[in-house]
């Protein structure tokens, strides 16, 4: 997998135990729940997909298999929507 890093410029806020991110030049719009906001903040500080799937399987207590597939889903949504970039 290519290195992948947020795309600079974004807009991020805590609103009602909820994070929105907004990319303005595009109105890309994400509103993160715990489980994104845990992948959102292991991807800022540059985590590889394993380490960002092991944190999940701890602190969410979920199978390997259903945290891989999670994070996977998650990343490629953040791809397609321009909000996370190749490095």
């Amino acid at each position: 997998m290519k290195k992948l890093q947020l795309k600079s410029g974004l807009l991020v806020q805590d609103v009602d135990e909820e994070l929105i991110i907004l990319d303005p030049t595009s109105d890309a719009y994400f509103g993160l729940n715990e489980v994104g906001l845990c992948i959102f903040k292991a991807l800022k500080r540059n985590a590889n997909t394993d380490e960002i799937i092991g944190e999940i399987v701890e602190t969410f207590e979920v199978e390997k298999a259903t945290a891989k597939r999670d994070v996977f889903v998650f990343i490629d949504e953040l791809v397609k929507s321009g909000l996370l970039v190749a490095a």
